[in-house]
């Protein structure tokens, strides 16, 4: 499962937060309309506080991104509100299961979003220095939320280097799945599990082949000694 995010979005300034906020209305969104509660917004995309939905909505609105319909029912009584997302023209990239994204810290979620949309099958490999040009994030913070990645999410650092010295992050499919009591809050209320694809698959793939084609290619070899001990 994905979700299609235009490359446009990082350059947009957004914060953190206001990015998380307009990538879940346009999940959520039917024919660019999206009618979700505040509250739901706040539980869904993990964010600690109203006050925060409530800022990064009035930052998308003023940027054009969002509109606001309030809503009634037919006992004049307030309801959930409709957004109205704008589209962004251009390109767009997979953002790789988006519910299981929407859990992360705005930090996080923003660095995982921006190696969604630079990775090619599966693989990326952007410096720190761009990652925290192009998030606008500084560079301790990309460092932690990298780590906090490799922790929860599987987006591994492999242990060679290429491009220029740039590591190498393999990003895999994930499923939610939530965590014990004893998981602090600062290491998420879920923890994101692999799924389908694990980390550098395509590698252990590679190497599974080759063992079994040596092990059909020699599976000779036992014969051929029983046969020598036997003559002997």
């Amino acid at each position: 499962m994905f979700l299609k995010v235009s490359n446009d979005l990082f350059q947009m300034s957004l914060p953190p937060a206001a990015m998380k906020v307009y990538v879940y209305l346009s999940y959520c969104a039917k024919n660019h309309k999206a009618i979700v509660k505040v509250s739901t917004i706040q539980n869904r995309c993990n964010i600690h506080s109203p006050a925060t939905v409530y800022k990064a909505l009035k930052e998308l609105s003023d940027r054009g991104l969002v509109r606001k319909e309030r809503r009634q029912n037919y006992e004049g009584a307030i309801i959930a509100n409709a957004y109205t997302v704008k589209a962004l023209p251009g390109k767009w990239f997979k953002l790789i299961n988006p519910l299981a994204a929407f859990c992360l810290d705005n930090r996080s979620f923003v660095v995982y979003l921006y190696y969604c949309r630079k990775s090619r099958k599966g693989v990326a490999w952007p410096s720190l220095r761009r990652t925290a040009s192009e998030t606008r994030l500084c560079k301790n913070t990309v460092i932690r939320a990298l780590r906090l990645l490799q922790k929860l999410l599987g987006l591994l650092r492999m242990s060679w280097q290429l491009k220029a010295g740039n590591n190498v992050y393999s990003i895999a499919a994930l499923a939610i799945k939530k965590c014990a009591p004893s998981v602090s809050h600062n290491e998420q209320r879920t923890v994101l599990l692999l799924q389908n694809k694990k980390p550098c698959g395509f590698i252990i793939s590679a190497l599974a082949r080759f063992v079994n084609s040596l092990h059909r290619s020699f599976s000779f070899l036992p014969k051929a000694v029983h046969f020598l001990k036997n003559s002997l």
